[in-house]
């Protein structure tokens, strides 16, 4: 599946211990995953540490957290500046209390490697 686009993943988050559900979703099928980027609104120790622990561990070596001047603004502003920053050529955001469905990585990718030319894919995956 090397040729196939890679996918940057953006994760906006107020520092919630749901975020560690999220990541382990991604964790069992990060197979074409360039980037998760965590943007947390306000900096949170917890949530820093947490994706250190999942890159360390080697559980997910592409996580990288950062975060912007608090906002309140349900994760607007942090989900603007992922778009920015986030490495892949295809970008998806997710929410820091969902999870990813098995299979949903690769099944966007393969989607994305059929189109001829790049067109932009919005949908959702429902169990």
């Amino acid at each position: 599946m090397s040729d196939l686009p890679s996918i940057g993943i953006v994760i906006a988050t107020p520092g919630r211990s749901s975020l560690m559900r999220t990541l382990w979703s991604i964790a069992y099928q990060k197979e074409g995953v360039a980037e998760v980027l965590v943007v947390g609104d306000g900096y949170h120790h917890a949530t820093s540490e947490l994706c250190s622990a999942f890159q360390m561990l080697g559980w997910l070596p592409q996580v990288r957290y950062i975060a912007t001047q608090k906002t309140r603004d349900w994760g607007h502003a942090q989900v603007n500046h992922g778009f920015k920053v986030v490495k892949g050529d295809y970008f998806v955001v997710q929410d820091d209390d969902d999870e990813f469905a098995p299979r949903a990585i690769s099944e966007m990718r393969k989607l994305l490697g059929e189109f001829r030319t790049p067109h932009p894919l919005i949908g959702r995956i429902v169990n």
